[in-house]
């Protein structure tokens, strides 16, 4: 800053005068959002560097991830409901053999451990 004060004293006719700021933002560049003495300056324009579209776009993954998550939740729930079913009807088969088999007078008794 004190060079180009000083370029602009020694060469008065060729240098055109500058402001204080005009010096700042030669010195410090446009990327700078704060001027020493005059507060701020141009602001970013998108809020902490996050760009909208990729804000859009992680949204939207998000959303497709949720959809997807709440679509296999209703698988889930139908497949326990078919399982609970299974069952149930294994237990009446096992419950049909083992009258069978009594009926039969048969030493054989159907338990568990048969079918393992």
């Amino acid at each position: 800053m004190v060079e180009i004060q000083q370029q602009q004293q020694t060469d008065p006719e060729e240098a055109k005068p500058l402001t204080q700021r005009e010096i700042c933002i030669e010195v410090l560049g446009k990327k700078s959002s704060y001027f020493r003495g005059l507060g701020n300056g141009p602001r970013p324009t998108s809020n902490h560097g996050v760009d909208t579209s990729e804000a859009d776009r992680l949204h939207g993954i998000i959303s497709s991830q949720q959809s997807r998550l709440d679509s296999q939740d209703v698988e889930l729930q139908e497949q326990k409901k078919t399982i609970d079913q299974l069952e149930s009807r294994l237990s009446q088969f096992e419950g049909m053999m083992q009258q069978f088999f009594s009926s039969q007078g048969s030493a054989f008794r159907f338990t568990e451990s048969a079918t393992q």
